[in-house]
Formats: structure tokens, sequence, C-alpha cells
């Protein structure tokens, strides 16, 4: 799994590939931000959040950092091809070790996963439909959605190996925490189903060129509100049942 530093970086690595993100004068020092957050920062990056921060000419800015310093652009696109290309191949490794049993719905919960994931990087469009500050919210909480449900499926896949091993009460018992486990992933995917569709609602003029009148938009922004909290209350109990009292009581099995 991707350490705290290491989830940052790639959250980081996303946004600064939102020049979108960068050009709200309201939001100038978002590239100074991302780097003290994630602590990627070198002279450039911080250099583009001082000169936001300064004038409110973020997207000057951007294009001195990306557009006419291509030194820079190699840079983050290296940088962002290295973070892509070790979480795909940590990707592989939890897929295969899913399909080595004959469960297959931990496998099936793992690709409708990675595709609801997915659905926010192929659509580049959405992070200019929406305010800065929400386009941080919900990556932060897809990506935060997409690592716990990773974990869940790993876990349940364990309390399902150790299962076969045992048999009575003890096997029945750990066979239904990690179907329930399964449920939470379950869930999840779910739960960036709705995340995704609060994202297109606020798309919908780019998308459609319809216009939406102003009380609808405020509307849709409070929906997506909503469900980023609520994504992140589930997230929260379920790194819990990660960490807590189902760890303790099964912790044996699990060596």
């Amino acid at each position: 799994m991707l350490d705290k530093k290491q989830r940052n970086q790639r959250i980081a690595l996303r946004l600064l590939g939102h020049p979108s993100v960068m050009i709200p004068s309201g939001l100038g020092g978002s590239a100074l931000i991302v780097a003290l957050i994630a602590g990627i920062g070198g002279p450039l990056v911080i250099f583009g959040g001082i000169a936001g921060l300064l004038g409110g000419v973020s997207a000057l800015a951007y294009r001195f950092l990306f557009k006419l310093n291509p030194v820079a652009k190699e840079t983050l696109e290296a940088m962002q091809r290295e973070v892509e290309e070790k979480r795909q191949t940590r990707l592989d490794i939890i897929r295969k070790k899913l399909a080595s049993d004959r469960e297959h719905r931990d496998e099936q919960l793992f690709d409708d996963l990675c595709e609801m994931e997915s659905a926010f990087t192929r659509d580049k469009g959405w992070p200019e439909d929406i305010e800065p500050n929400t386009v941080l919210q919900v990556i932060r909480r897809v990506d935060g959605v997409f690592e716990t449900s990773l974990k869940l499926l790993e876990r349940a896949f364990d309390l399902r190996v150790r299962a076969k091993r045992l048999k009575g009460d003890t096997q029945t018992s750990l066979l239904t925490s990690s179907n329930q486990l399964l449920d939470q992933v379950q869930q999840s995917v779910q739960e960036l189903g709705q995340i995704f569709a609060g994202v297109q609602k606020l798309s919908v003029q780019r998308l459609t060129g319809k216009g939406v009148a102003e009380t609808e938009l405020t509307q849709n922004v409070k929906e997506l509100h909503d469900l980023l909290s609520a994504a992140e209350r589930a997230e929260t109990r379920r790194q819990g049942i990660l960490s807590g009292a189902d760890t303790d009581r099964y912790a044996e099995y699990l060596k």
C-alpha cells in the first residue's frame, strides 16, 4: 500500500496536472499549498505558489512553470508516470492475489472499484466546472475511499483463506466477516458512483451545452458536498473496521 506521504504526492501531482485548479485568483496559492501538504515542493512549485498568492496570477505562474519552462513540465510528467506505474504494479499484484481462489465476487468488486475510480481520471474536464476547494475534496475523498476499499478486499481475502484451514464456528465466523467486508466494498463502489454523478451534474453545461439555473447549480453543489461528507463518515467507519475489534478478534488467524 502507498504510505500517507506517497498518497499525498499522488494527489498533489493529479492536482498540478489540472491548470484549472490553479487559475482562480482566490486560490492563487494552490501550488504552494499542494507542495507543503505533499512534501514535494521544489523551487519551481514553491515559486508558482508564491506568485499566485502575491498577485492572483496563478494562470501566469502556470504558464511560466509548464508552458514556458519545458524542464518543469517534463519533470512533473516524469513524476506522474513514476507514481502511476508503481500504483498500477500494486493494483496488478492485488488483482492477481484476489484471482488465486475460486471466489469471484472480490475480483468483480475490484474491477468495479477501479472502473469507478478511473472515471474521474478519464473525464479530464470536470475540475474546470467546480471551484478548486471542491476539486481537492473530491480527489481526496475518491482516493481515500479507493485505498480503504483495497485494504478491505485484501483483508476479506486473507480471512477467507484462513477460514479454509479451520472448521466449525470459527470457520463460519471468518467467512461471515469476509463477506461483510466485501459488502462494505460494494457500498464504496456505490458511493463513488454517486459522487461521480454529482460531479457530472456540475458539468451539465459543458457536456450538453444547456444552461443551468443558479438555484439548481447551488443545489447541485450542496448535494455534492453532502455526498462527500457521507463518504468521509463511511470511510472513517471502515477504517475502524480495519483497525478495530474484528482485527483483534482474528489476529491469531492472520499471522
